[in-house]
């Protein structure tokens, strides 16, 4: 009896603890400390809670419905979602669609992801008939599922692409060059109305993933010079990478030396493995305004860990990694470079001078030659910045090559 009364608290606890460990774990796909073993540590914590949920089935959703009522965050959007799929139960996927669709750029994330937790062969079926829903968010939905998925949805596809909705057009795109379907690219460049700046540049994006090296780069790295642009980052990583490494040089060269400026530089060496670019990333790693970045830069071109080689050093007592406990604080933006180590510039410099020369020639990845291996092996063991590079160095350097997902759940690796 006492197991028993026990049960709803943990089942409580479960629908409290899925949610943090989801955010943790979202937090962490694009952080420059993780690599696939730190994400298989979370994702077994959190498919052990989803599990323990899912077992208990109608109560587990009953204590998940609870949560979201409570706190209402993303996290708790994740846990109904991942439910309602893994139940593949019509009024419960309805209702997480309703969740969308009251703040969709707040929700759409968390429910994405929750599909992508669970194998394709268990939601595939499910995900089609979202394709061909009445409901705009059901399409919506769906073709974000592909994506995180990389499911080809087929015949699916080209009414996609001319939806009566703007914003299932832009995600119509988006997948096309996710997936690599180069086939695709006429109907991708159809003008129609109401087309939204997002529909705009998804078109390009999807354009340049797709082969299109023309309109394609030149708008995208046009957009990353403004930084006020939502995705510019996005923007400016596909379009340095297909403007291709002596286009990209002379684009990077031209650039103003303001702060926006000095960062997309700082940023496109990297990315393009510049090695006759190191000493002037040297030289920007003085200090904390362009340091980490710098430091991140020649970690992706030379394969240096500069935390286990002790190449970096201490931030300053007065630098600002962002919020604080204060509550009268308006800074509420994280630092997105604050796991990164600041490098110490002199030792930098010795090590360079050792280094070089045992290097090999030309545009180097992680230390190696830039080559379909080199990549491949980035992705499997580099940290999460450097498998997300490897991703698009993959999709961009060959024809209908599909962008492979940096972010999908770590299952199968041996953690000791």
């Amino acid at each position: 009896m006492t197991a028993l009364r026990q049960i709803p608290f943990m089942l409580d606890q479960y629908a409290e603890d899925v949610p943090t460990l989801w955010q943790r774990r979202d937090d962490g796909v694009d952080e420059p400390h993780y690599n696939r073993t730190f994400l298989a540590r979370l994702d077994e914590q959190l498919e052990a809670h989803v599990d323990g949920l899912r077992i208990a089935a109608e109560e587990g959703w009953e204590a998940a419905v609870e949560a979201w009522e409570t706190v209402g965050d993303p996290g708790e959007a994740f846990t109904l979602a991942v439910l309602a799929f893994d139940l593949d139960d019509e009024d419960k996927i309805g209702e997480v669609l309703d969740i969308v669709k009251s703040d969709v750029t707040r929700f759409l994330r968390p429910v994405l992801s929750a599909i992508g937790w669970l194998d394709l062969g268990k939601v595939r079926e499910r995900i089609e008939g979202l394709l061909s829903h009445s409901r705009t968010t059901a399409r919506l939905v769906g073709l974000g599922a592909c994506s995180v998925h990389r499911h080809d949805p087929g015949e699916a596809f080209v009414p996609l692409l001319d939806d009566p909705d703007p914003f299932v057009r832009a995600r119509a795109a988006r997948l096309a060059g996710e997936l690599g379907r180069a086939d695709l690219l006429p109907a991708i460049f159809v003008q129609r109305p109401g087309d939204s700046g997002q529909s705009r540049f998804w078109t390009f994006w999807a354009a340049t993933m797709l082969g299109d090296r023309d309109a394609g780069p030149g708008f995208l790295l046009d957009y990353a010079t403004q930084p006020d642009n939502e995705g510019w980052e996005l923007a400016f990583r596909t379009g340095i990478l297909a403007a291709g490494p002596d286009a990209g040089w002379q684009w990077l060269d031209a650039l103003p030396l303001d702060p926006h400026g000095i960062t997309l530089r700082i940023i496109g060496f990297g990315l393009l493995g510049e090695v006759k670019a190191v000493d002037w990333l040297i030289t920007q790693m003085e200090g904390t305004d362009f340091g980490f970045l710098a430091g991140e830069a020649y970690a992706m071109i030379t394969g240096v860990d500069l935390e286990f080689d002790d190449l970096d050093t201490d931030p300053p007592e007065a630098y600002d990694e962002g919020p604080t406990d204060d509550p009268d604080d308006d800074d509420v933006d994280m630092d997105p470079n604050e796991n990164l180590p600041l490098p110490n510039a002199p030792l930098v410099a010795r090590h360079w001078a050792a280094l070089q020369p045992r290097l090999p020639e030309g545009r180097l990845f992680l230390g190696r030659p830039r080559a379909p291996e080199s990549f491949e092996h980035g992705f499997m063991v580099g940290y999460q910045r450097q498998r997300r590079a490897a991703a698009f160095a993959m999709a961009l350097s060959g024809d209908s090559a599909p962008l492979r997902n940096w972010q999908a759940p770590v299952r199968g690796i041996s953690l000791f």
